[in-house]
């Protein structure tokens, strides 16, 4: 996964910080992107929230036609809610952008 990736996701989740491990008082969200984006080398944190809606939709779509042509793990994946579970990320992401794009 691109570091920009890597960035924006650990950004969503206040245990994954520098240095590992949950922290009692964990930064703000886009505290934590920046500083994400700065040690993967990013010269900026700009558009990455787009980005990562992206890859969460382009990751659904994929998800549904592999099961729609019959992969049996994509198949499971539909069966068991896998769609909903990453249509929720989707929805929380468009709707709490704010707490985290810069």
């Amino acid at each position: 996964m691109p570091a920009k990736f890597v960035a924006m996701y650990a950004a969503y989740d206040p245990n994954r910080v520098i240095g590992g491990g949950a922290r009692p008082n964990p930064l703000p969200a886009v505290m934590r992107l920046l500083i994400f984006a700065e040690s993967y080398g990013l010269s900026s944190a700009d558009g990455l929230v787009d980005r990562v809606i992206a890859v969460q939709s382009d990751m659904r779509a994929l998800v549904a036609r592999l099961a729609d042509e019959g992969f049996p793990r994509q198949v499971e994946q539909v069966t068991t809610g896998y769609l909903e579970e990453l249509q929720a990320r989707i929805g929380w992401s468009l709707q709490h952008r704010f707490l985290i794009d810069p």
